[in-house]
């Protein structure tokens, strides 16, 4: 419990105080974020995930943290189910709170890569990565970008 009310407190500063936390600092809290979505508990999984979208949101936005999306998706091969997890619904609220930017030609081919693998969850045997999965893919669906529809196919076949 007390890890979980110290993430929050680290969200909450964060967002208040981004541009007072010197540059070292900021790179200390996104290493140790990224090592705390493996935890074994889903609520710091959870509670890191927020870290990492509050560091996007409070930093002017993806940019802010390039190799972020990259070292996600490689999260997701990872064999431990704790590692998956922990990356899979952080991009599940990147994908909610930033899919405009996801879907700007900046961000192209990150998009056209994460598609396939969130179509990739929908075989999951783990009904969580299967539910988080469509819904990272559900907060595409208005705008149909290129991302999807290159991948439309499969996504009505699955």
């Amino acid at each position: 419990m007390i890890r979980i009310a110290a993430g929050l407190q680290i969200k909450n500063n964060l967002s208040r105080h981004f541009d007072d936390i010197s540059p070292e600092a900021r790179q200390y809290i996104k290493s140790e974020v990224l090592v705390s979505l493996a935890d074994s508990s889903p609520v710091v999984r959870n509670t890191s995930g927020s870290i990492v979208t509050g560091i996007i949101s409070s930093g002017g936005g993806l940019a802010s943290w390039p190799e972020l999306l990259g070292v996600l998706v490689s999260f997701l091969d990872n064999p431990n189910m704790n590692v998956v997890d922990g990356a899979l619904s952080t991009l599940h609220k990147i994908c909610e709170d930033h899919n405009e930017e996801l879907e700007s030609s900046t961000y192209h081919e990150a998009l056209q890569a994460l598609i396939p693998r969130f179509l990739s969850f929908f075989r999951s045997p783990h009904e969580q990565f299967r539910r988080v999965a469509l819904s990272c893919i559900n907060q595409f669906i208005v705008h149909m970008p290129e991302a999807l529809l290159s991948n439309l196919e499969t996504f009505l076949q699955v």
